[in-house]
């Protein structure tokens, strides 16, 4: 095997060398940018500070908070945005729900709050019967 010991390669112009070949590197690479045209294959780890822009379908299981749709969304300790937040499936909800600005569920007690309720009530409990609030 060859070995060549220099400190820095450049083509004849002074930019960076043409590998047609490619370029096959064992060891600790350090980079400032990167360029890929086709498909990035990791072998090891990839760390959160290495991602940017992530595209998923499916579940999402985020640490710190992330952006979705166009326009975007910010979802973290709270969803904001231009849109609506669309969810469809098992949603889970660590803290205080808000849905615009008229209901509230407060996740320590479950209860739900809003400006108005519609519906015959049948179900609901705890509530005085015949009794009429004037406005």
């Amino acid at each position: 095997m060859s070995q060549i010991n220099v400190t820095t390669i450049r083509n004849r112009t002074g930019g960076p060398p043409s590998l047609d070949k490619g370029l096959v590197v064992t060891g600790c690479t350090t980079s400032t940018t990167g360029y890929f045209s086709g498909n990035v294959t990791i072998g090891g780890t990839l760390t959160y500070e290495d991602v940017t822009n992530i595209d998923s379908v499916g579940i999402v299981t985020a640490r710190g908070g992330f952006l979705a749709g166009n326009p975007a969304v910010s979802i973290g300790a709270t969803i904001t945005g231009a849109g609506a937040a669309s969810f469809s499936g098992i949603t889970t909800v660590s803290g205080n729900l808000f849905v615009g600005s008229g209901v509230t569920v407060y996740a320590s007690s479950g209860i739900v709050s809003a400006t108005k309720f519609y519906g015959d009530g049948a179900n609901l409990s705890n509530v005085i019967s015949g009794v009429e609030l004037k406005s």
